[in-house]
């Protein structure tokens, strides 16, 4: 019997040395990158490209909430906000009303903090039209 426990005890210490601490731990989650100038959370590429995008995030939002009929039309309340150009020479002023806290636009209510941050970002990269 104490033939028996010694190799039991020998054969579990051997069984045993051959793992490390590592293989005992989970794998990390592997997280995403993050571009550090992407305020609005949307690149997760890393790539340090710009993250918000004129054409996919900017002009529907603005066509939503703000060129809308007796609104930032042409033929309605200055500025207009319908194209590129109308859009980016007026981004401070729209940051200014829209995003900035007690700026009173959209008349229909406060963004979502989602769309002030794509906004600010816009802004912040350069407010390319891409």
């Amino acid at each position: 019997m104490k033939y028996m426990l010694i190799l039991f005890s020998a054969f579990f210490l051997v069984a045993c040395e051959s793992e490390s601490l590592d293989d005992l731990r989970p794998a990390p989650e592997e997280q995403p990158i993050q571009n550090p100038n992407d305020t609005a959370g949307t690149d997760t590429t890393g790539t340090n490209q710009p993250t918000v995008s004129f054409a996919r995030d900017i002009k529907p939002l603005i066509e939503q909430k703000c060129a809308t009929s007796g609104c930032h039309t042409a033929n309605a309340n200055f500025p207009a906000l319908e194209t590129y150009t109308q859009i980016e020479s007026s981004k401070e002023r729209i940051k200014a009303r829209a995003v900035e806290p007690n700026g009173g636009m959209p008349f229909s209510g406060p963004l979502p903090q989602i769309e002030k941050d794509k906004i600010s970002t816009w802004i912040t990269e350069g407010a390319m039209n891409n």
